[in-house]
């Protein structure tokens, strides 16, 4: 056996022993542009994307269901948390065809540095949702979002104040809601915006809020008065990334324009996954009573603003028997 034959068997041999057996498959309904999910407090599923909020339940035969639009009209949503029994979510009124319509009246030329100015000041209005967390939670506006281009992820601290990122303004935003009505918005600052390029996904640990910008993920310390503190990159890639959720003493990456999941260890470390045949945009590991431990589900985004094929749209559910399960 040759050097190079005895390379790739070795590789083959690794693999088989490091990434054990995965399963990946596709529920059986389409979410458009899927791009968050949010897991309850009581394991209830809610899914984000460029049409509208929707949840994910089993029928009587046990199959999995969309139920759901969850809010009236059609609106780009991206990111949900939950506090004290209402789910909060943020969506831009902004879709595939008012951007073709504005590009093609040339009214926001595509080489004007402004042009994310100029799309939102026309045709991109954003806003602040929430909903009561019942049994058929409906969302309503509760507050225009003037202040922001783009809102993102969505991320809430033990006070209940909410920290949004804005992609394409480049600043993370916090807002604070009413302690007397939870359907009020009473104020919205820029909180931090230190060498950000496009911040995207956003959680919240240990009085820490996390980030991921770009290519990088970071942490920045909130301090005591509420404040910005320290922040440092945990993880740096080449590609881009969009979400992530937290996994033991890990975090998980959705690494968007490669297709892989990346796990960056406690000790700076790290390891990424197959590359699958999908774009993804969130993951979380899986609970019950919908799905096992072993089970992390993922938004399978496809390419935005393609609301419509077969590539992406998707809910998928990946099966992983070792790779991320014996990992720490």
């Amino acid at each position: 056996m040759g050097f190079k034959q005895f390379k790739l068997a070795a590789l083959m041999l690794f693999s088989i022993i490091f990434v054990g057996c995965i399963e990946e498959r596709n529920l059986s309904f389409k979410i458009a542009d899927a791009e968050n999910q949010y897991f309850s407090k009581s394991g209830r599923l809610f899914i984000t994307g460029g049409r509208n909020i929707f949840e994910v339940k089993k029928n009587s035969l046990q199959e999995f269901v969309k139920v759901g639009p969850l809010f009236d009209g059609s609106c780009y949503a991206t990111g949900i948390v939950e506090y004290k029994k209402f789910l909060y979510a943020t969506c831009t009124f902004i879709t595939k065809a008012r951007l073709k319509k504005l590009i093609k009246e040339k009214r926001c030329r595509l080489r004007n540095r402004h042009l994310l100015k100029c799309l939102k000041g026309k045709f991109a209005p954003s806003y602040l949702l929430a909903a009561e967390l019942n049994k058929k939670p409906k969302f309503q506006i509760i507050s225009p979002l003037d202040s922001f281009l783009f809102p993102n992820g969505l991320a809430v601290d033990k006070d209940g104040n909410l920290y949004s990122a804005d992609s394409f303004s480049k600043i993370i935003f916090k807002m604070k809601i009413s302690s007397l009505n939870p359907y009020k918005l009473e104020k919205s600052e820029a909180w931090y915006k230190t060498k950000l390029r496009y911040p995207n996904g956003l959680k919240i640990k240990n009085n820490s809020l996390y980030i991921t910008d770009f290519n990088n993920l970071k942490k920045v310390e909130i301090t005591d008065e509420g404040n910005p503190g320290k922040s440092v990159v945990l993880y740096k890639s080449r590609h881009f990334l969009d979400d992530f959720s937290f996994y033991k003493r890990g975090i998980l990456l959705t690494n968007f324009s490669k297709g892989i999941i990346t796990l960056v260890k406690g000790n700076g470390k790290f390891v990424n996954s197959p590359k699958f045949r999908m774009r993804p945009s969130s993951i979380l590991q899986g609970r019950s009573p919908l799905f096992k431990r072993n089970q992390f589900i993922i938004t399978d985004k496809g390419w935005p603003y393609d609301f419509e094929s077969n590539q992406g749209n998707r809910l998928k559910v990946i099966t992983i028997d070792k790779f991320f399960m014996d990992e720490i």
